[in-house]
């Protein structure tokens, strides 16, 4: 893609202190939350024709620690697809370059709400019972793929680098997995997988 027409396709809106810089096709961005990992974003999708959420990573090139999560978190989530976890719908950079990238944005399903409001609700035990089945299936499926929060996670037969690298490295190896996934996800859902589901299908109203 040419320099001129990757700009014509982005945009930028001020996000609280931060600048998303996105793709054209997710309009009406509004902050739902934020975090040590990033910033969220609640948005519609044009072209889908459906609410997303656009995670952009906080500095992820700001070390060597910074570079890693990020590097895991791209590769993990192009991994796992299962109904009861969050689907990754689309990665971008706005950068036109290698030398020129220091954004990521991740683009997932958009949930009724997040685990801390479900806690507060007045749920009855059916629905808390379907709610805990459904979170355990989802870690089910995490921990039989070797993912788990530690040690570091070990997937079976995909490409996961956990050597240490210079943040040079880091990011070169980020932007060839953004550069991969942008090109597979030009459709909205990552081409040669089913359409993910979201973990918080069942309907809490």
């Amino acid at each position: 893609m040419s320099r001129s027409k990757r700009d014509s396709n982005f945009y930028s809106v001020e996000i609280g202190d931060s600048t998303f810089t996105v793709l054209k096709r997710y309009q009406n961005l509004k902050p739902i939350g934020s975090g040590a990992q990033g910033i969220v974003c609640a948005a519609y999708d044009a072209i889908l024709e459906r609410n997303v959420a656009i995670k952009k990573l906080s500095r992820p090139f700001q070390n060597q620690t910074h570079a890693k999560r990020a590097y895991r978190e791209l590769v993990l989530m192009k991994c796992v697809n299962h109904k009861n976890i969050i689907g990754l719908l689309n990665v971008f950079t706005p950068q036109k370059s290698l030398e020129e990238f220091q954004d990521v944005y991740i683009v997932m399903e958009l949930m009724d709400a997040n685990l801390c409001q479900v806690i507060q609700m007045e749920l009855d035990h059916e629905r808390m019972s379907y709610l805990l089945y459904q979170m355990l299936c989802g870690i089910k499926h995490l921990h039989s793929a070797g993912i788990i929060h530690r040690p570091p996670p070990k997937i079976p037969d995909k490409q996961l680098d956990e050597r240490e690298h210079t943040i040079e490295e880091w990011k070169e190896l980020i932007y060839k997995e953004v550069m991969d996934l942008e090109e597979r996800t030009k459709n909205g859902v990552i081409r040669g997988q089913p359409s993910p589901l979201g973990w918080l299908q069942y309907k809490l109203g």
